[in-house]
């Protein structure tokens, strides 16, 4: 009873956005917007990484990792995938290595 009670709330990898962020929540930012706030979530994301490696070296670093960084972590990647999602239903210009730069009409 108890293994089938707590299957209902598993947060796997396709529900793991939803569970931390709203679908849709960047849908009115502009493209400048969402270029921002990916700037701004993607060095959250990068300290956390550096915070959890450092405590993992630790006693107890997995414990702390889970009670006080994964949460937040876990958010920022989902932040970072909605942007992505948001940027690309926007068609926003990409300032990948790989993009040309030039538009497609």
């Amino acid at each position: 009873m108890a293994v089938a009670v707590s299957a209902c709330g598993t947060v796997t990898s396709q529900t793991g956005t939803s569970a931390y962020i709203a679908p849709g929540k960047f849908d009115v930012y502009t493209c400048s917007d969402i270029g921002e706030r990916t700037q701004i979530v993607q060095k959250r994301k990068d300290e956390l990484e550096q915070l959890m490696g450092r405590a993992s070296g630790g006693s107890g670093g997995g414990i702390v990792n889970t009670i006080a960084y994964q949460a937040e972590y876990q958010q920022s990647r989902d932040e970072l995938a909605e942007l992505s999602r948001a940027s690309a239903d926007k068609q926003c210009a990409s300032k990948s290595q790989w993009s040309s730069g030039r538009a497609v009409f």
